[in-house]
């Protein structure tokens, strides 16, 4: 799990999850990320003002995530290892 620390942009300012799968069997660690945004969106400041916004999820390479977070936004990163088996692992993966 990694959580992220609040940021200076009014979106960022609660923080946010997302999941990072770690199997060595199927390369570099992939952060997922259900908080994404296009504001481009029709409406979008108005959907968003009333908690309306329709995010979609993005998947990148885990280590970039990290230090993009970390030092170009400045903000708190916490990885959290949940206790999952391999199995869990392999269902999680399919899920997302």
């Amino acid at each position: 799990l990694m959580t992220l620390g609040r940021g200076d942009a009014v979106w960022e300012r609660y923080g946010h999850n997302g999941i990072v799968i770690h199997d060595p069997a199927q390369g570099p660690d992939v952060f997922y990320n259900w908080g994404e945004f296009d504001f481009r969106q029709p409406n979008f400041l108005g959907r968003f003002l009333t908690g309306d916004t329709k995010y979609a999820m993005r998947s990148r390479d885990a280590a970039y995530e990290v230090e993009r977070y970390a030092r170009v936004e400045n903000r708190t990163v916490h990885l959290q290892e949940l206790a999952m088996t391999p199995d869990q692992i392999a269902r999680l993966s399919a899920f997302v």
